[in-house]
């Protein structure tokens, strides 16, 4: 009896490895069906592998997706996915196209990406490279049309650390741009288009609507402070906002002050709708003349020209003090130096580099008075001959 027990026993359990070894080659029943399911409870029934085997999506007998088994990284395009999805395309136009075709009246994204989590490293809401192109090369590529307001991009960066809205990089052997915006107005009159738009708290003044490192290209014109600009720079500012100004090294070279004054060279404001210049003004040349403020090649014209004197008039002349140079004095003076007694000589203005206009005026005025004085004295030589002869 014994004996019967112990071979229906030894039966069971052969029959049974028989069993584990069956299910262990066929795996266990599914419950998945080509038709749909029903009560399926996602604890016990899922799609995938128990083990580190990745699981693989086949259409026409050709790798189309993979879920790595490891470190469950999606890649479509690729079969070694680095990252938590890993899209490659090397025969498609798009790699990957978004539509949000919702109606309402609320926001409707096509794409929304955000990246948060604490770290005070950079954080990317999307990172966008486009290289090795020897024609366009667009990071991102994004158009928006409607009409009301359309974003083709809408970026927002809120961290502690540096947030950038949109960070862009162009580099390639063709036409690259960081960021390439254009706003088409399909209706006239009935929304807002913007290229870019950028906008930051007014609170906030460590914050830029835009910043740009390097150069920059406008082919239209710019306005700051009026969305009109008349001219190809047009800055509108209030009278307490600085509305222009040029630093060099920490300095300011160039202003335009609230009271419509111009300051160049570092004074804080110049006269009412006036100019200002802390240094030299020359015109016509690039080479001031030593000594003077305003240096001028060329030709000067002006209703009036008024010169302030450092010298007293000459009136002097007219005193009963003052030694009136005989003619016979001043004939030697002329032979012997061939120039007027006060006078500089040729010689001397060629050295000099031209004359002091208010000097020589009163100079002139001097040698006017003089001669004056000599009319009046030959005068009265004449009358007295005449009053003798007659």
């Amino acid at each position: 009896m014994n004996l019967l027990k112990q071979a229906t026993v030894s039966t069971l359990i052969a029959l049974l490895a028989q069993t584990a070894n069956l299910l262990a080659q066929s795996g266990p029943p599914t419950p998945w069906v080509l038709e749909g399911n029903a009560n399926v409870n996602h604890h016990i029934h899922w799609l995938g592998t128990t083990n580190t085997q990745d699981l693989v999506i086949k259409t026409n007998s050709v790798q189309r997706m993979v879920v790595n088994g490891l470190n469950g990284n999606i890649g479509i395009g690729t079969g070694v996915p680095a990252y938590t999805l890993h899209v490659t395309n090397a025969d498609n136009i798009r790699t990957a196209s978004f539509e949000n075709t919702a109606n309402g009246t609320g926001n409707r994204s096509a794409v929304y990406a955000e990246s948060k989590g604490a770290g005070t490293g950079a954080k990317y809401g999307g990172y966008f490279e486009a290289k090795n192109g020897t024609g366009l090369n667009h990071g991102v590529y994004a158009r928006a049309t409607g009409t009301g307001n359309a974003y083709g991009v809408r970026s927002v960066a809120n961290g502690q650390a540096t947030n950038y809205g949109l960070y862009s990089v162009a580099q390639g052997n063709g036409t690259n741009y960081a960021v390439y915006g254009k706003a088409l107005g399909l209706l006239a009159g009935l929304g807002s288009n913007y290229a870019i738009y950028g906008e930051v708290d007014a609170s906030n003044l460590t914050g830029w609507a835009g910043y740009f490192k390097g150069r920059g290209y406008f082919s239209e014109r710019v306005g700051i402070g009026t969305n009109n600009p008349g001219a190809y720079l047009h800055v509108n500012a209030d009278d307490v906002t600085l509305p222009f100004a040029v630093q060099i090294n920490g300095a300011s070279k160039l202003k335009t002050n609230t009271n419509g004054s111009v300051s160049i060279g570092g004074v804080p404001s110049g006269p009412t709708n006036g100019l200002y210049v802390n240094g030299d003004v020359v015109i016509g040349t690039s080479t001031p003349a030593a000594g003077y403020k305003l240096s001028v090649n060329g030709k000067v014209m002006c209703t009036e020209l008024r010169v302030e004197l450092n010298n007293s008039w000459p009136d002097y002349v007219f005193n009963d003090t003052y030694k009136l140079p005989t003619i016979k004095e001043m004939e030697q003076h002329i032979n012997q130096y061939k120039h007027l007694p006060g006078i500089p000589s040729a010689a001397q203005m060629e050295s000099n580099g031209g004359f002091d206009v208010g000097v020589m005026q009163t100079k002139m005025m001097e040698k006017i008075e003089e001669l004056s004085l000599y009319i009046i004295q030959l005068e009265k030589k004449i009358e007295k001959l005449e009053a003798t002869h007659q």
